[in-house]
């Protein structure tokens, strides 16, 4: 495994940005690059772990509702190559399967 700098994610339509604050790399995370899926799930290198987080919302794309910058959130950020693994549930990466935390 190596650390490489990534861009910073600009949101789109009906997502959000959220400064990660703590991240949980989980089995998936380990086992998915090295092909434990087969040909189910086909990732683009590099790839970046942990799909698990909590944070704070920065930027609100257009479209996204229920969300504001300084919002504290944790959820499950479903990276696309692996969504095979979940049926017919893509919005868990838009923002809209997320918990609002409390205030």
């Amino acid at each position: 495994m190596i650390f490489i700098e990534m861009p910073v994610p600009v949101p789109g339509p009906g997502q959000i940005q959220v400064r990660i604050a703590a991240a949980f790399i989980n089995a998936v995370d380990i086992n998915a690059p090295g092909g434990a899926f087969g040909d189910l799930v086909t990732l683009e290198f590099p790839h970046v772990l942990g799909q698990d987080f909590a944070g704070t919302v920065t930027q609100v794309g257009p479209g996204a509702t229920g969300y504001r910058p300084g919002d504290d959130v944790f959820g499950f950020a479903l990276p696309r190559a692996l969504r095979p693994l979940t049926g017919s549930r893509p919005s868990l990466s838009s923002g809209t399967g997320w918990e609002r935390h409390p205030t």
